[in-house]
């Protein structure tokens, strides 16, 4: 979420807000001069970098919603005497497709599972999560998951996720090839008109115009860091009351510069809250 909210600001790109992240999350420890990998105090699990780089492609070029068709998961550099079972939920976690040992074909390093749903091609739209189960004589266990978006797919390539892209394996050394991946093979049924986050994004825009936030300056300039600052909120006639710890040191302008952004609109009106919120006032 954050290094999201770092991409809508306009001033990272994907890979930048995640490194970014990474970074002030790294802390030295304690003078043993050791410091932890930023990999692993960063965002770690591959699903959700991707869709980081997803929400940055997205501000972008506004990719629609794609209705698509699933027509084949191939587990590249693979091999197993185990059946592969596939599994599709959506966001809610609802089962939209569970494959059966008839759909796997074992190639010579591979395995293909084509998907057909009563017959007919199977169709996902939007948030699709794909499990991944092997099917032993004793019992059934999950190898790995990922998400992926269609509004991201491409049909001429498809999308192919090696092991470092796939939630629970990103981390192996052992069991799985250098070279294993997966490749999802898609056709575009459809383009949706409809772009709920669009109406999401209205709606937000619209609750922050109707909300209005007061910053009161401490009563005497001769404040040590930390500064306290109570913030008030207005909306819909009802008022919160929050009290905000500042490091003095962090602040890139002057206190009297940052009490006057804060407080005055233009012509003296009431401050606008989309201001208040992107005012460069402190580091982080």
């Amino acid at each position: 979420m954050i290094c999201s909210y770092l991409t809508y600001t306009g001033k990272y790109s994907a890979e930048e807000s995640l490194k970014y992240y990474g970074n002030k999350r790294t802390k030295d420890d304690q003078g043993i001069g050791l410091i932890i990998s930023l990999t692993k105090l960063g965002v770690t699990i591959p699903s959700q970098r991707r869709y980081v780089h997803y929400f940055y492609e997205y501000l972008n070029h506004k990719n629609p919603i794609r209705k698509v068709i699933l027509k084949k998961i191939t587990l590249q550099n693979y091999e197993t005497s185990a059946s592969v079972i596939i599994r599709l939920t959506d966001f809610e976690h609802n089962v939209l497709y569970q494959s059966n040992e008839n759909e796997m074909i074992k190639n010579s390093n591979s395995i293909d599972v084509a998907f057909k749903y009563d017959g007919k091609p199977l169709e996902v739209q939007g948030d699709v999560l794909i499990h991944v189960f092997k099917k032993g004589q004793v019992n059934t266990v999950e190898l790995f998951h990922f998400w992926i978006n269609t509004r991201f797919v491409n049909d001429l390539e498809g999308v192919t996720l090696i092991k470092t892209d796939i939630d629970g394996i990103h981390r192996d050394t052992k069991k799985y090839s250098k070279e294993f991946k997966i490749n999802c093979q898609f056709d575009t049924v459809g383009v949706l008109d409809h772009d709920p986050l669009e109406e999401r994004r209205e709606e937000f825009l619209r609750r922050a115009r109707d909300t209005n936030v007061k910053v009161e300056k401490p009563t005497t300039d001769d404040v040590e860091s930390p500064v306290e600052i109570a913030v008030s909120v207005s909306k819909g006639g009802q008022t919160s009351n929050y009290l905000l710890e500042v490091d003095r040191n962090s602040v890139t302008t002057t206190w009297e510069n940052v009490v006057e952004q804060n407080t005055e609109g233009e012509n003296g009106s009431e401050p606008d809250v989309e201001k208040i919120e992107t005012a460069d006032t402190v580091d982080e």
